[in-house]
């Protein structure tokens, strides 16, 4: 099987009508005093040996909760019991869990702002199930409960599967700044002023050397299509490869069919691996993360960020040793300053728009290619 993952940025989804997502129901009781809470049947694969996986979301806000006052701080704790039964009412599966919840101010524990987000894997088989979620604020005695119903396809007698879908909107970037961890949304609810929804799944296939074609739509509240787009990661992957390769090899691999772009592909790579004794390409991996780097950190609304001047320096030189910033001068536009010492080369980029597209300074082009 070939495992993928995604985060997609987008605005407002409509796409994937065979997904088989399921999110449990949640009727409106916020902030009535109940430990209301949203929750998520997440079915995923697992990276390691391609084995499904449920994962159970749980969210809920402070200002459902029930804090005292303990020492400096609040506390409020809460018991989650999980219970699910398959379709002839038997039970599977069952698990308490037990969560404390501290906040350092009074203000903060009526917070509408401030999520609490719980995560537990589900060991299931292919089949039907009724899920029940108990969740029980210790401190005020009170209790909600979701059910839901959801289904586990049987992944041996398909040849292409595609988990359930994620949306969230807060995340943290790990220090190469990728995307570290997320808050789930589980409500689908986005406010107006978020500038990006990320939606997060993984797929599988059976034949390693098929190809993935990806489609996402996105409409408007009125159901009219508003953005279309598709692509193939093979051609993608090979478009970013031009800072090593010449521009006519590019040309002519892309339009080859799919089986020999492959391989055109796989033997650059083969003879660029610095230890080809081990399964690991160590150059492969490196460059895609650079890529992956740029595109989170200098896309804009005209170009991804590995097509930008700074992608493309960072892909070709990686992270500098030094970064000068100078985004409010009086007298100049903004401009970046990136040092390389080992390397003897220093790159100036200027902001012209002042809208953060930061251009290489035409007298540095000779640092990039000497």
């Amino acid at each position: 099987m070939r495992f993928y993952k995604y985060s997609i940025i987008t605005l407002v989804l409509g796409l994937f009508a065979n997904v088989f997502g399921q999110y449990m129901s949640a009727p409106k009781l916020s902030g009535v005093g109940l430990p209301f809470f949203h929750a998520a049947i997440f079915r995923t694969f697992n990276e390691e040996n391609s084995q499904q996986i449920v994962r159970l979301y749980l969210q809920m806000i402070n200002d459902d909760l029930t804090f005292i006052k303990q020492n400096d701080k609040f506390s409020s704790e809460i018991q989650i019991d999980i219970f699910v039964t398959n379709k002839q009412k038997e039970s599977i599966f069952s698990r308490t869990i037990k969560k404390q919840i501290e906040s350092s101010s009074f203000d903060e524990t009526n917070s509408r702002d401030i999520s609490n987000t719980f995560t537990t894997d589900v060991p299931l088989s292919p089949g039907e199930y009724d899920a029940v979620v108990t969740i029980l604020d210790k401190n005020s005695g009170k209790q909600v409960n979701r059910k839901v119903n959801f289904v586990i396809p049987d992944i041996k007698k398909q040849k292409f599967l595609i988990s359930d879908i994620l949306l969230f909107s807060k995340f943290e970037k790990d220090s190469t700044g990728q995307i570290s961890s997320f808050e789930p949304n589980l409500t689908n609810n986005f406010s107006g002023t978020d500038e990006y929804i990320y939606f997060y799944f993984s797929s599988i296939m059976e034949n390693p050397n098929d190809s993935l074609h990806i489609e996402y739509t996105v409409k408007n509240p009125a159901g009219a299509t508003v953005l279309f787009n598709q692509y193939a990661l093979l051609d993608v992957a090979l478009h970013q490869m031009r800072y090593i390769m010449d521009a006519d090899s590019i040309g002519w691999a892309l339009k080859q069919p799919y089986d020999e772009k492959l391989a055109y592909f796989n033997r650059f790579w083969k003879r660029m691996d610095p230890n080809q004794e081990t399964e690991k390409n160590e150059l492969l991996d490196e460059y895609y993360r650079r890529v992956n780097f740029t595109n989170e950190s200098y896309s804009n609304l005209s170009m991804d960020g590995w097509e930008s001047d700074r992608g493309r320096i960072f892909i070709k030189f990686g992270e500098p040793d030094d970064i000068e910033r100078h985004p409010f001068e009086m007298s100049t536009m903004p401009y970046v300053v990136w040092r390389y010492y080992d390397l003897r080369k220093i790159f100036l980029f200027i902001d012209r728009t002042g809208f953060g597209d930061y251009y290489l300074d035409p007298n540095y082009l000779e640092e990039e290619y000497n």
